[in-house]
């Protein structure tokens, strides 16, 4: 499991917004219900390890590895390269 990013996930409505929320603020309204607090969503790259392992995917995975490749991703904003190309191995169950 190769770490891609990271993203700070805000605030989300409903289809077409139909409460006109602008901002913060707006949660302070009485028409206005807060659900789910703000939370950190992380988005992986998961594979076999056979094919983390093969020349198939080196060229990749040497691309999300590069500091150019993070470079990008934070200027696009809002996400979290701090563990970007950490890879986890899991053990598989027999």
């Amino acid at each position: 499991m190769v770490n891609l990013a990271y993203r700070i996930q805000g605030l989300m409505f409903a289809s077409g917004n139909s409460r006109h929320i602008q901002g913060l603020a707006d949660l302070r309204r009485p028409d206005i219900v807060f659900v789910k607090p703000l939370f950190r969503e992380r988005y992986d790259l998961v594979m076999p390890r056979n094919d983390y392992e093969s020349q198939r995917l080196s060229p990749m995975l040497k691309i999300i590895a590069s500091h150019e490749f993070r470079k990008i991703v934070d200027h696009v904003g809002g996400y979290d390269t701090s563990q970007t190309s950490m890879t986890t191995f899991l053990n598989s169950q027999s």
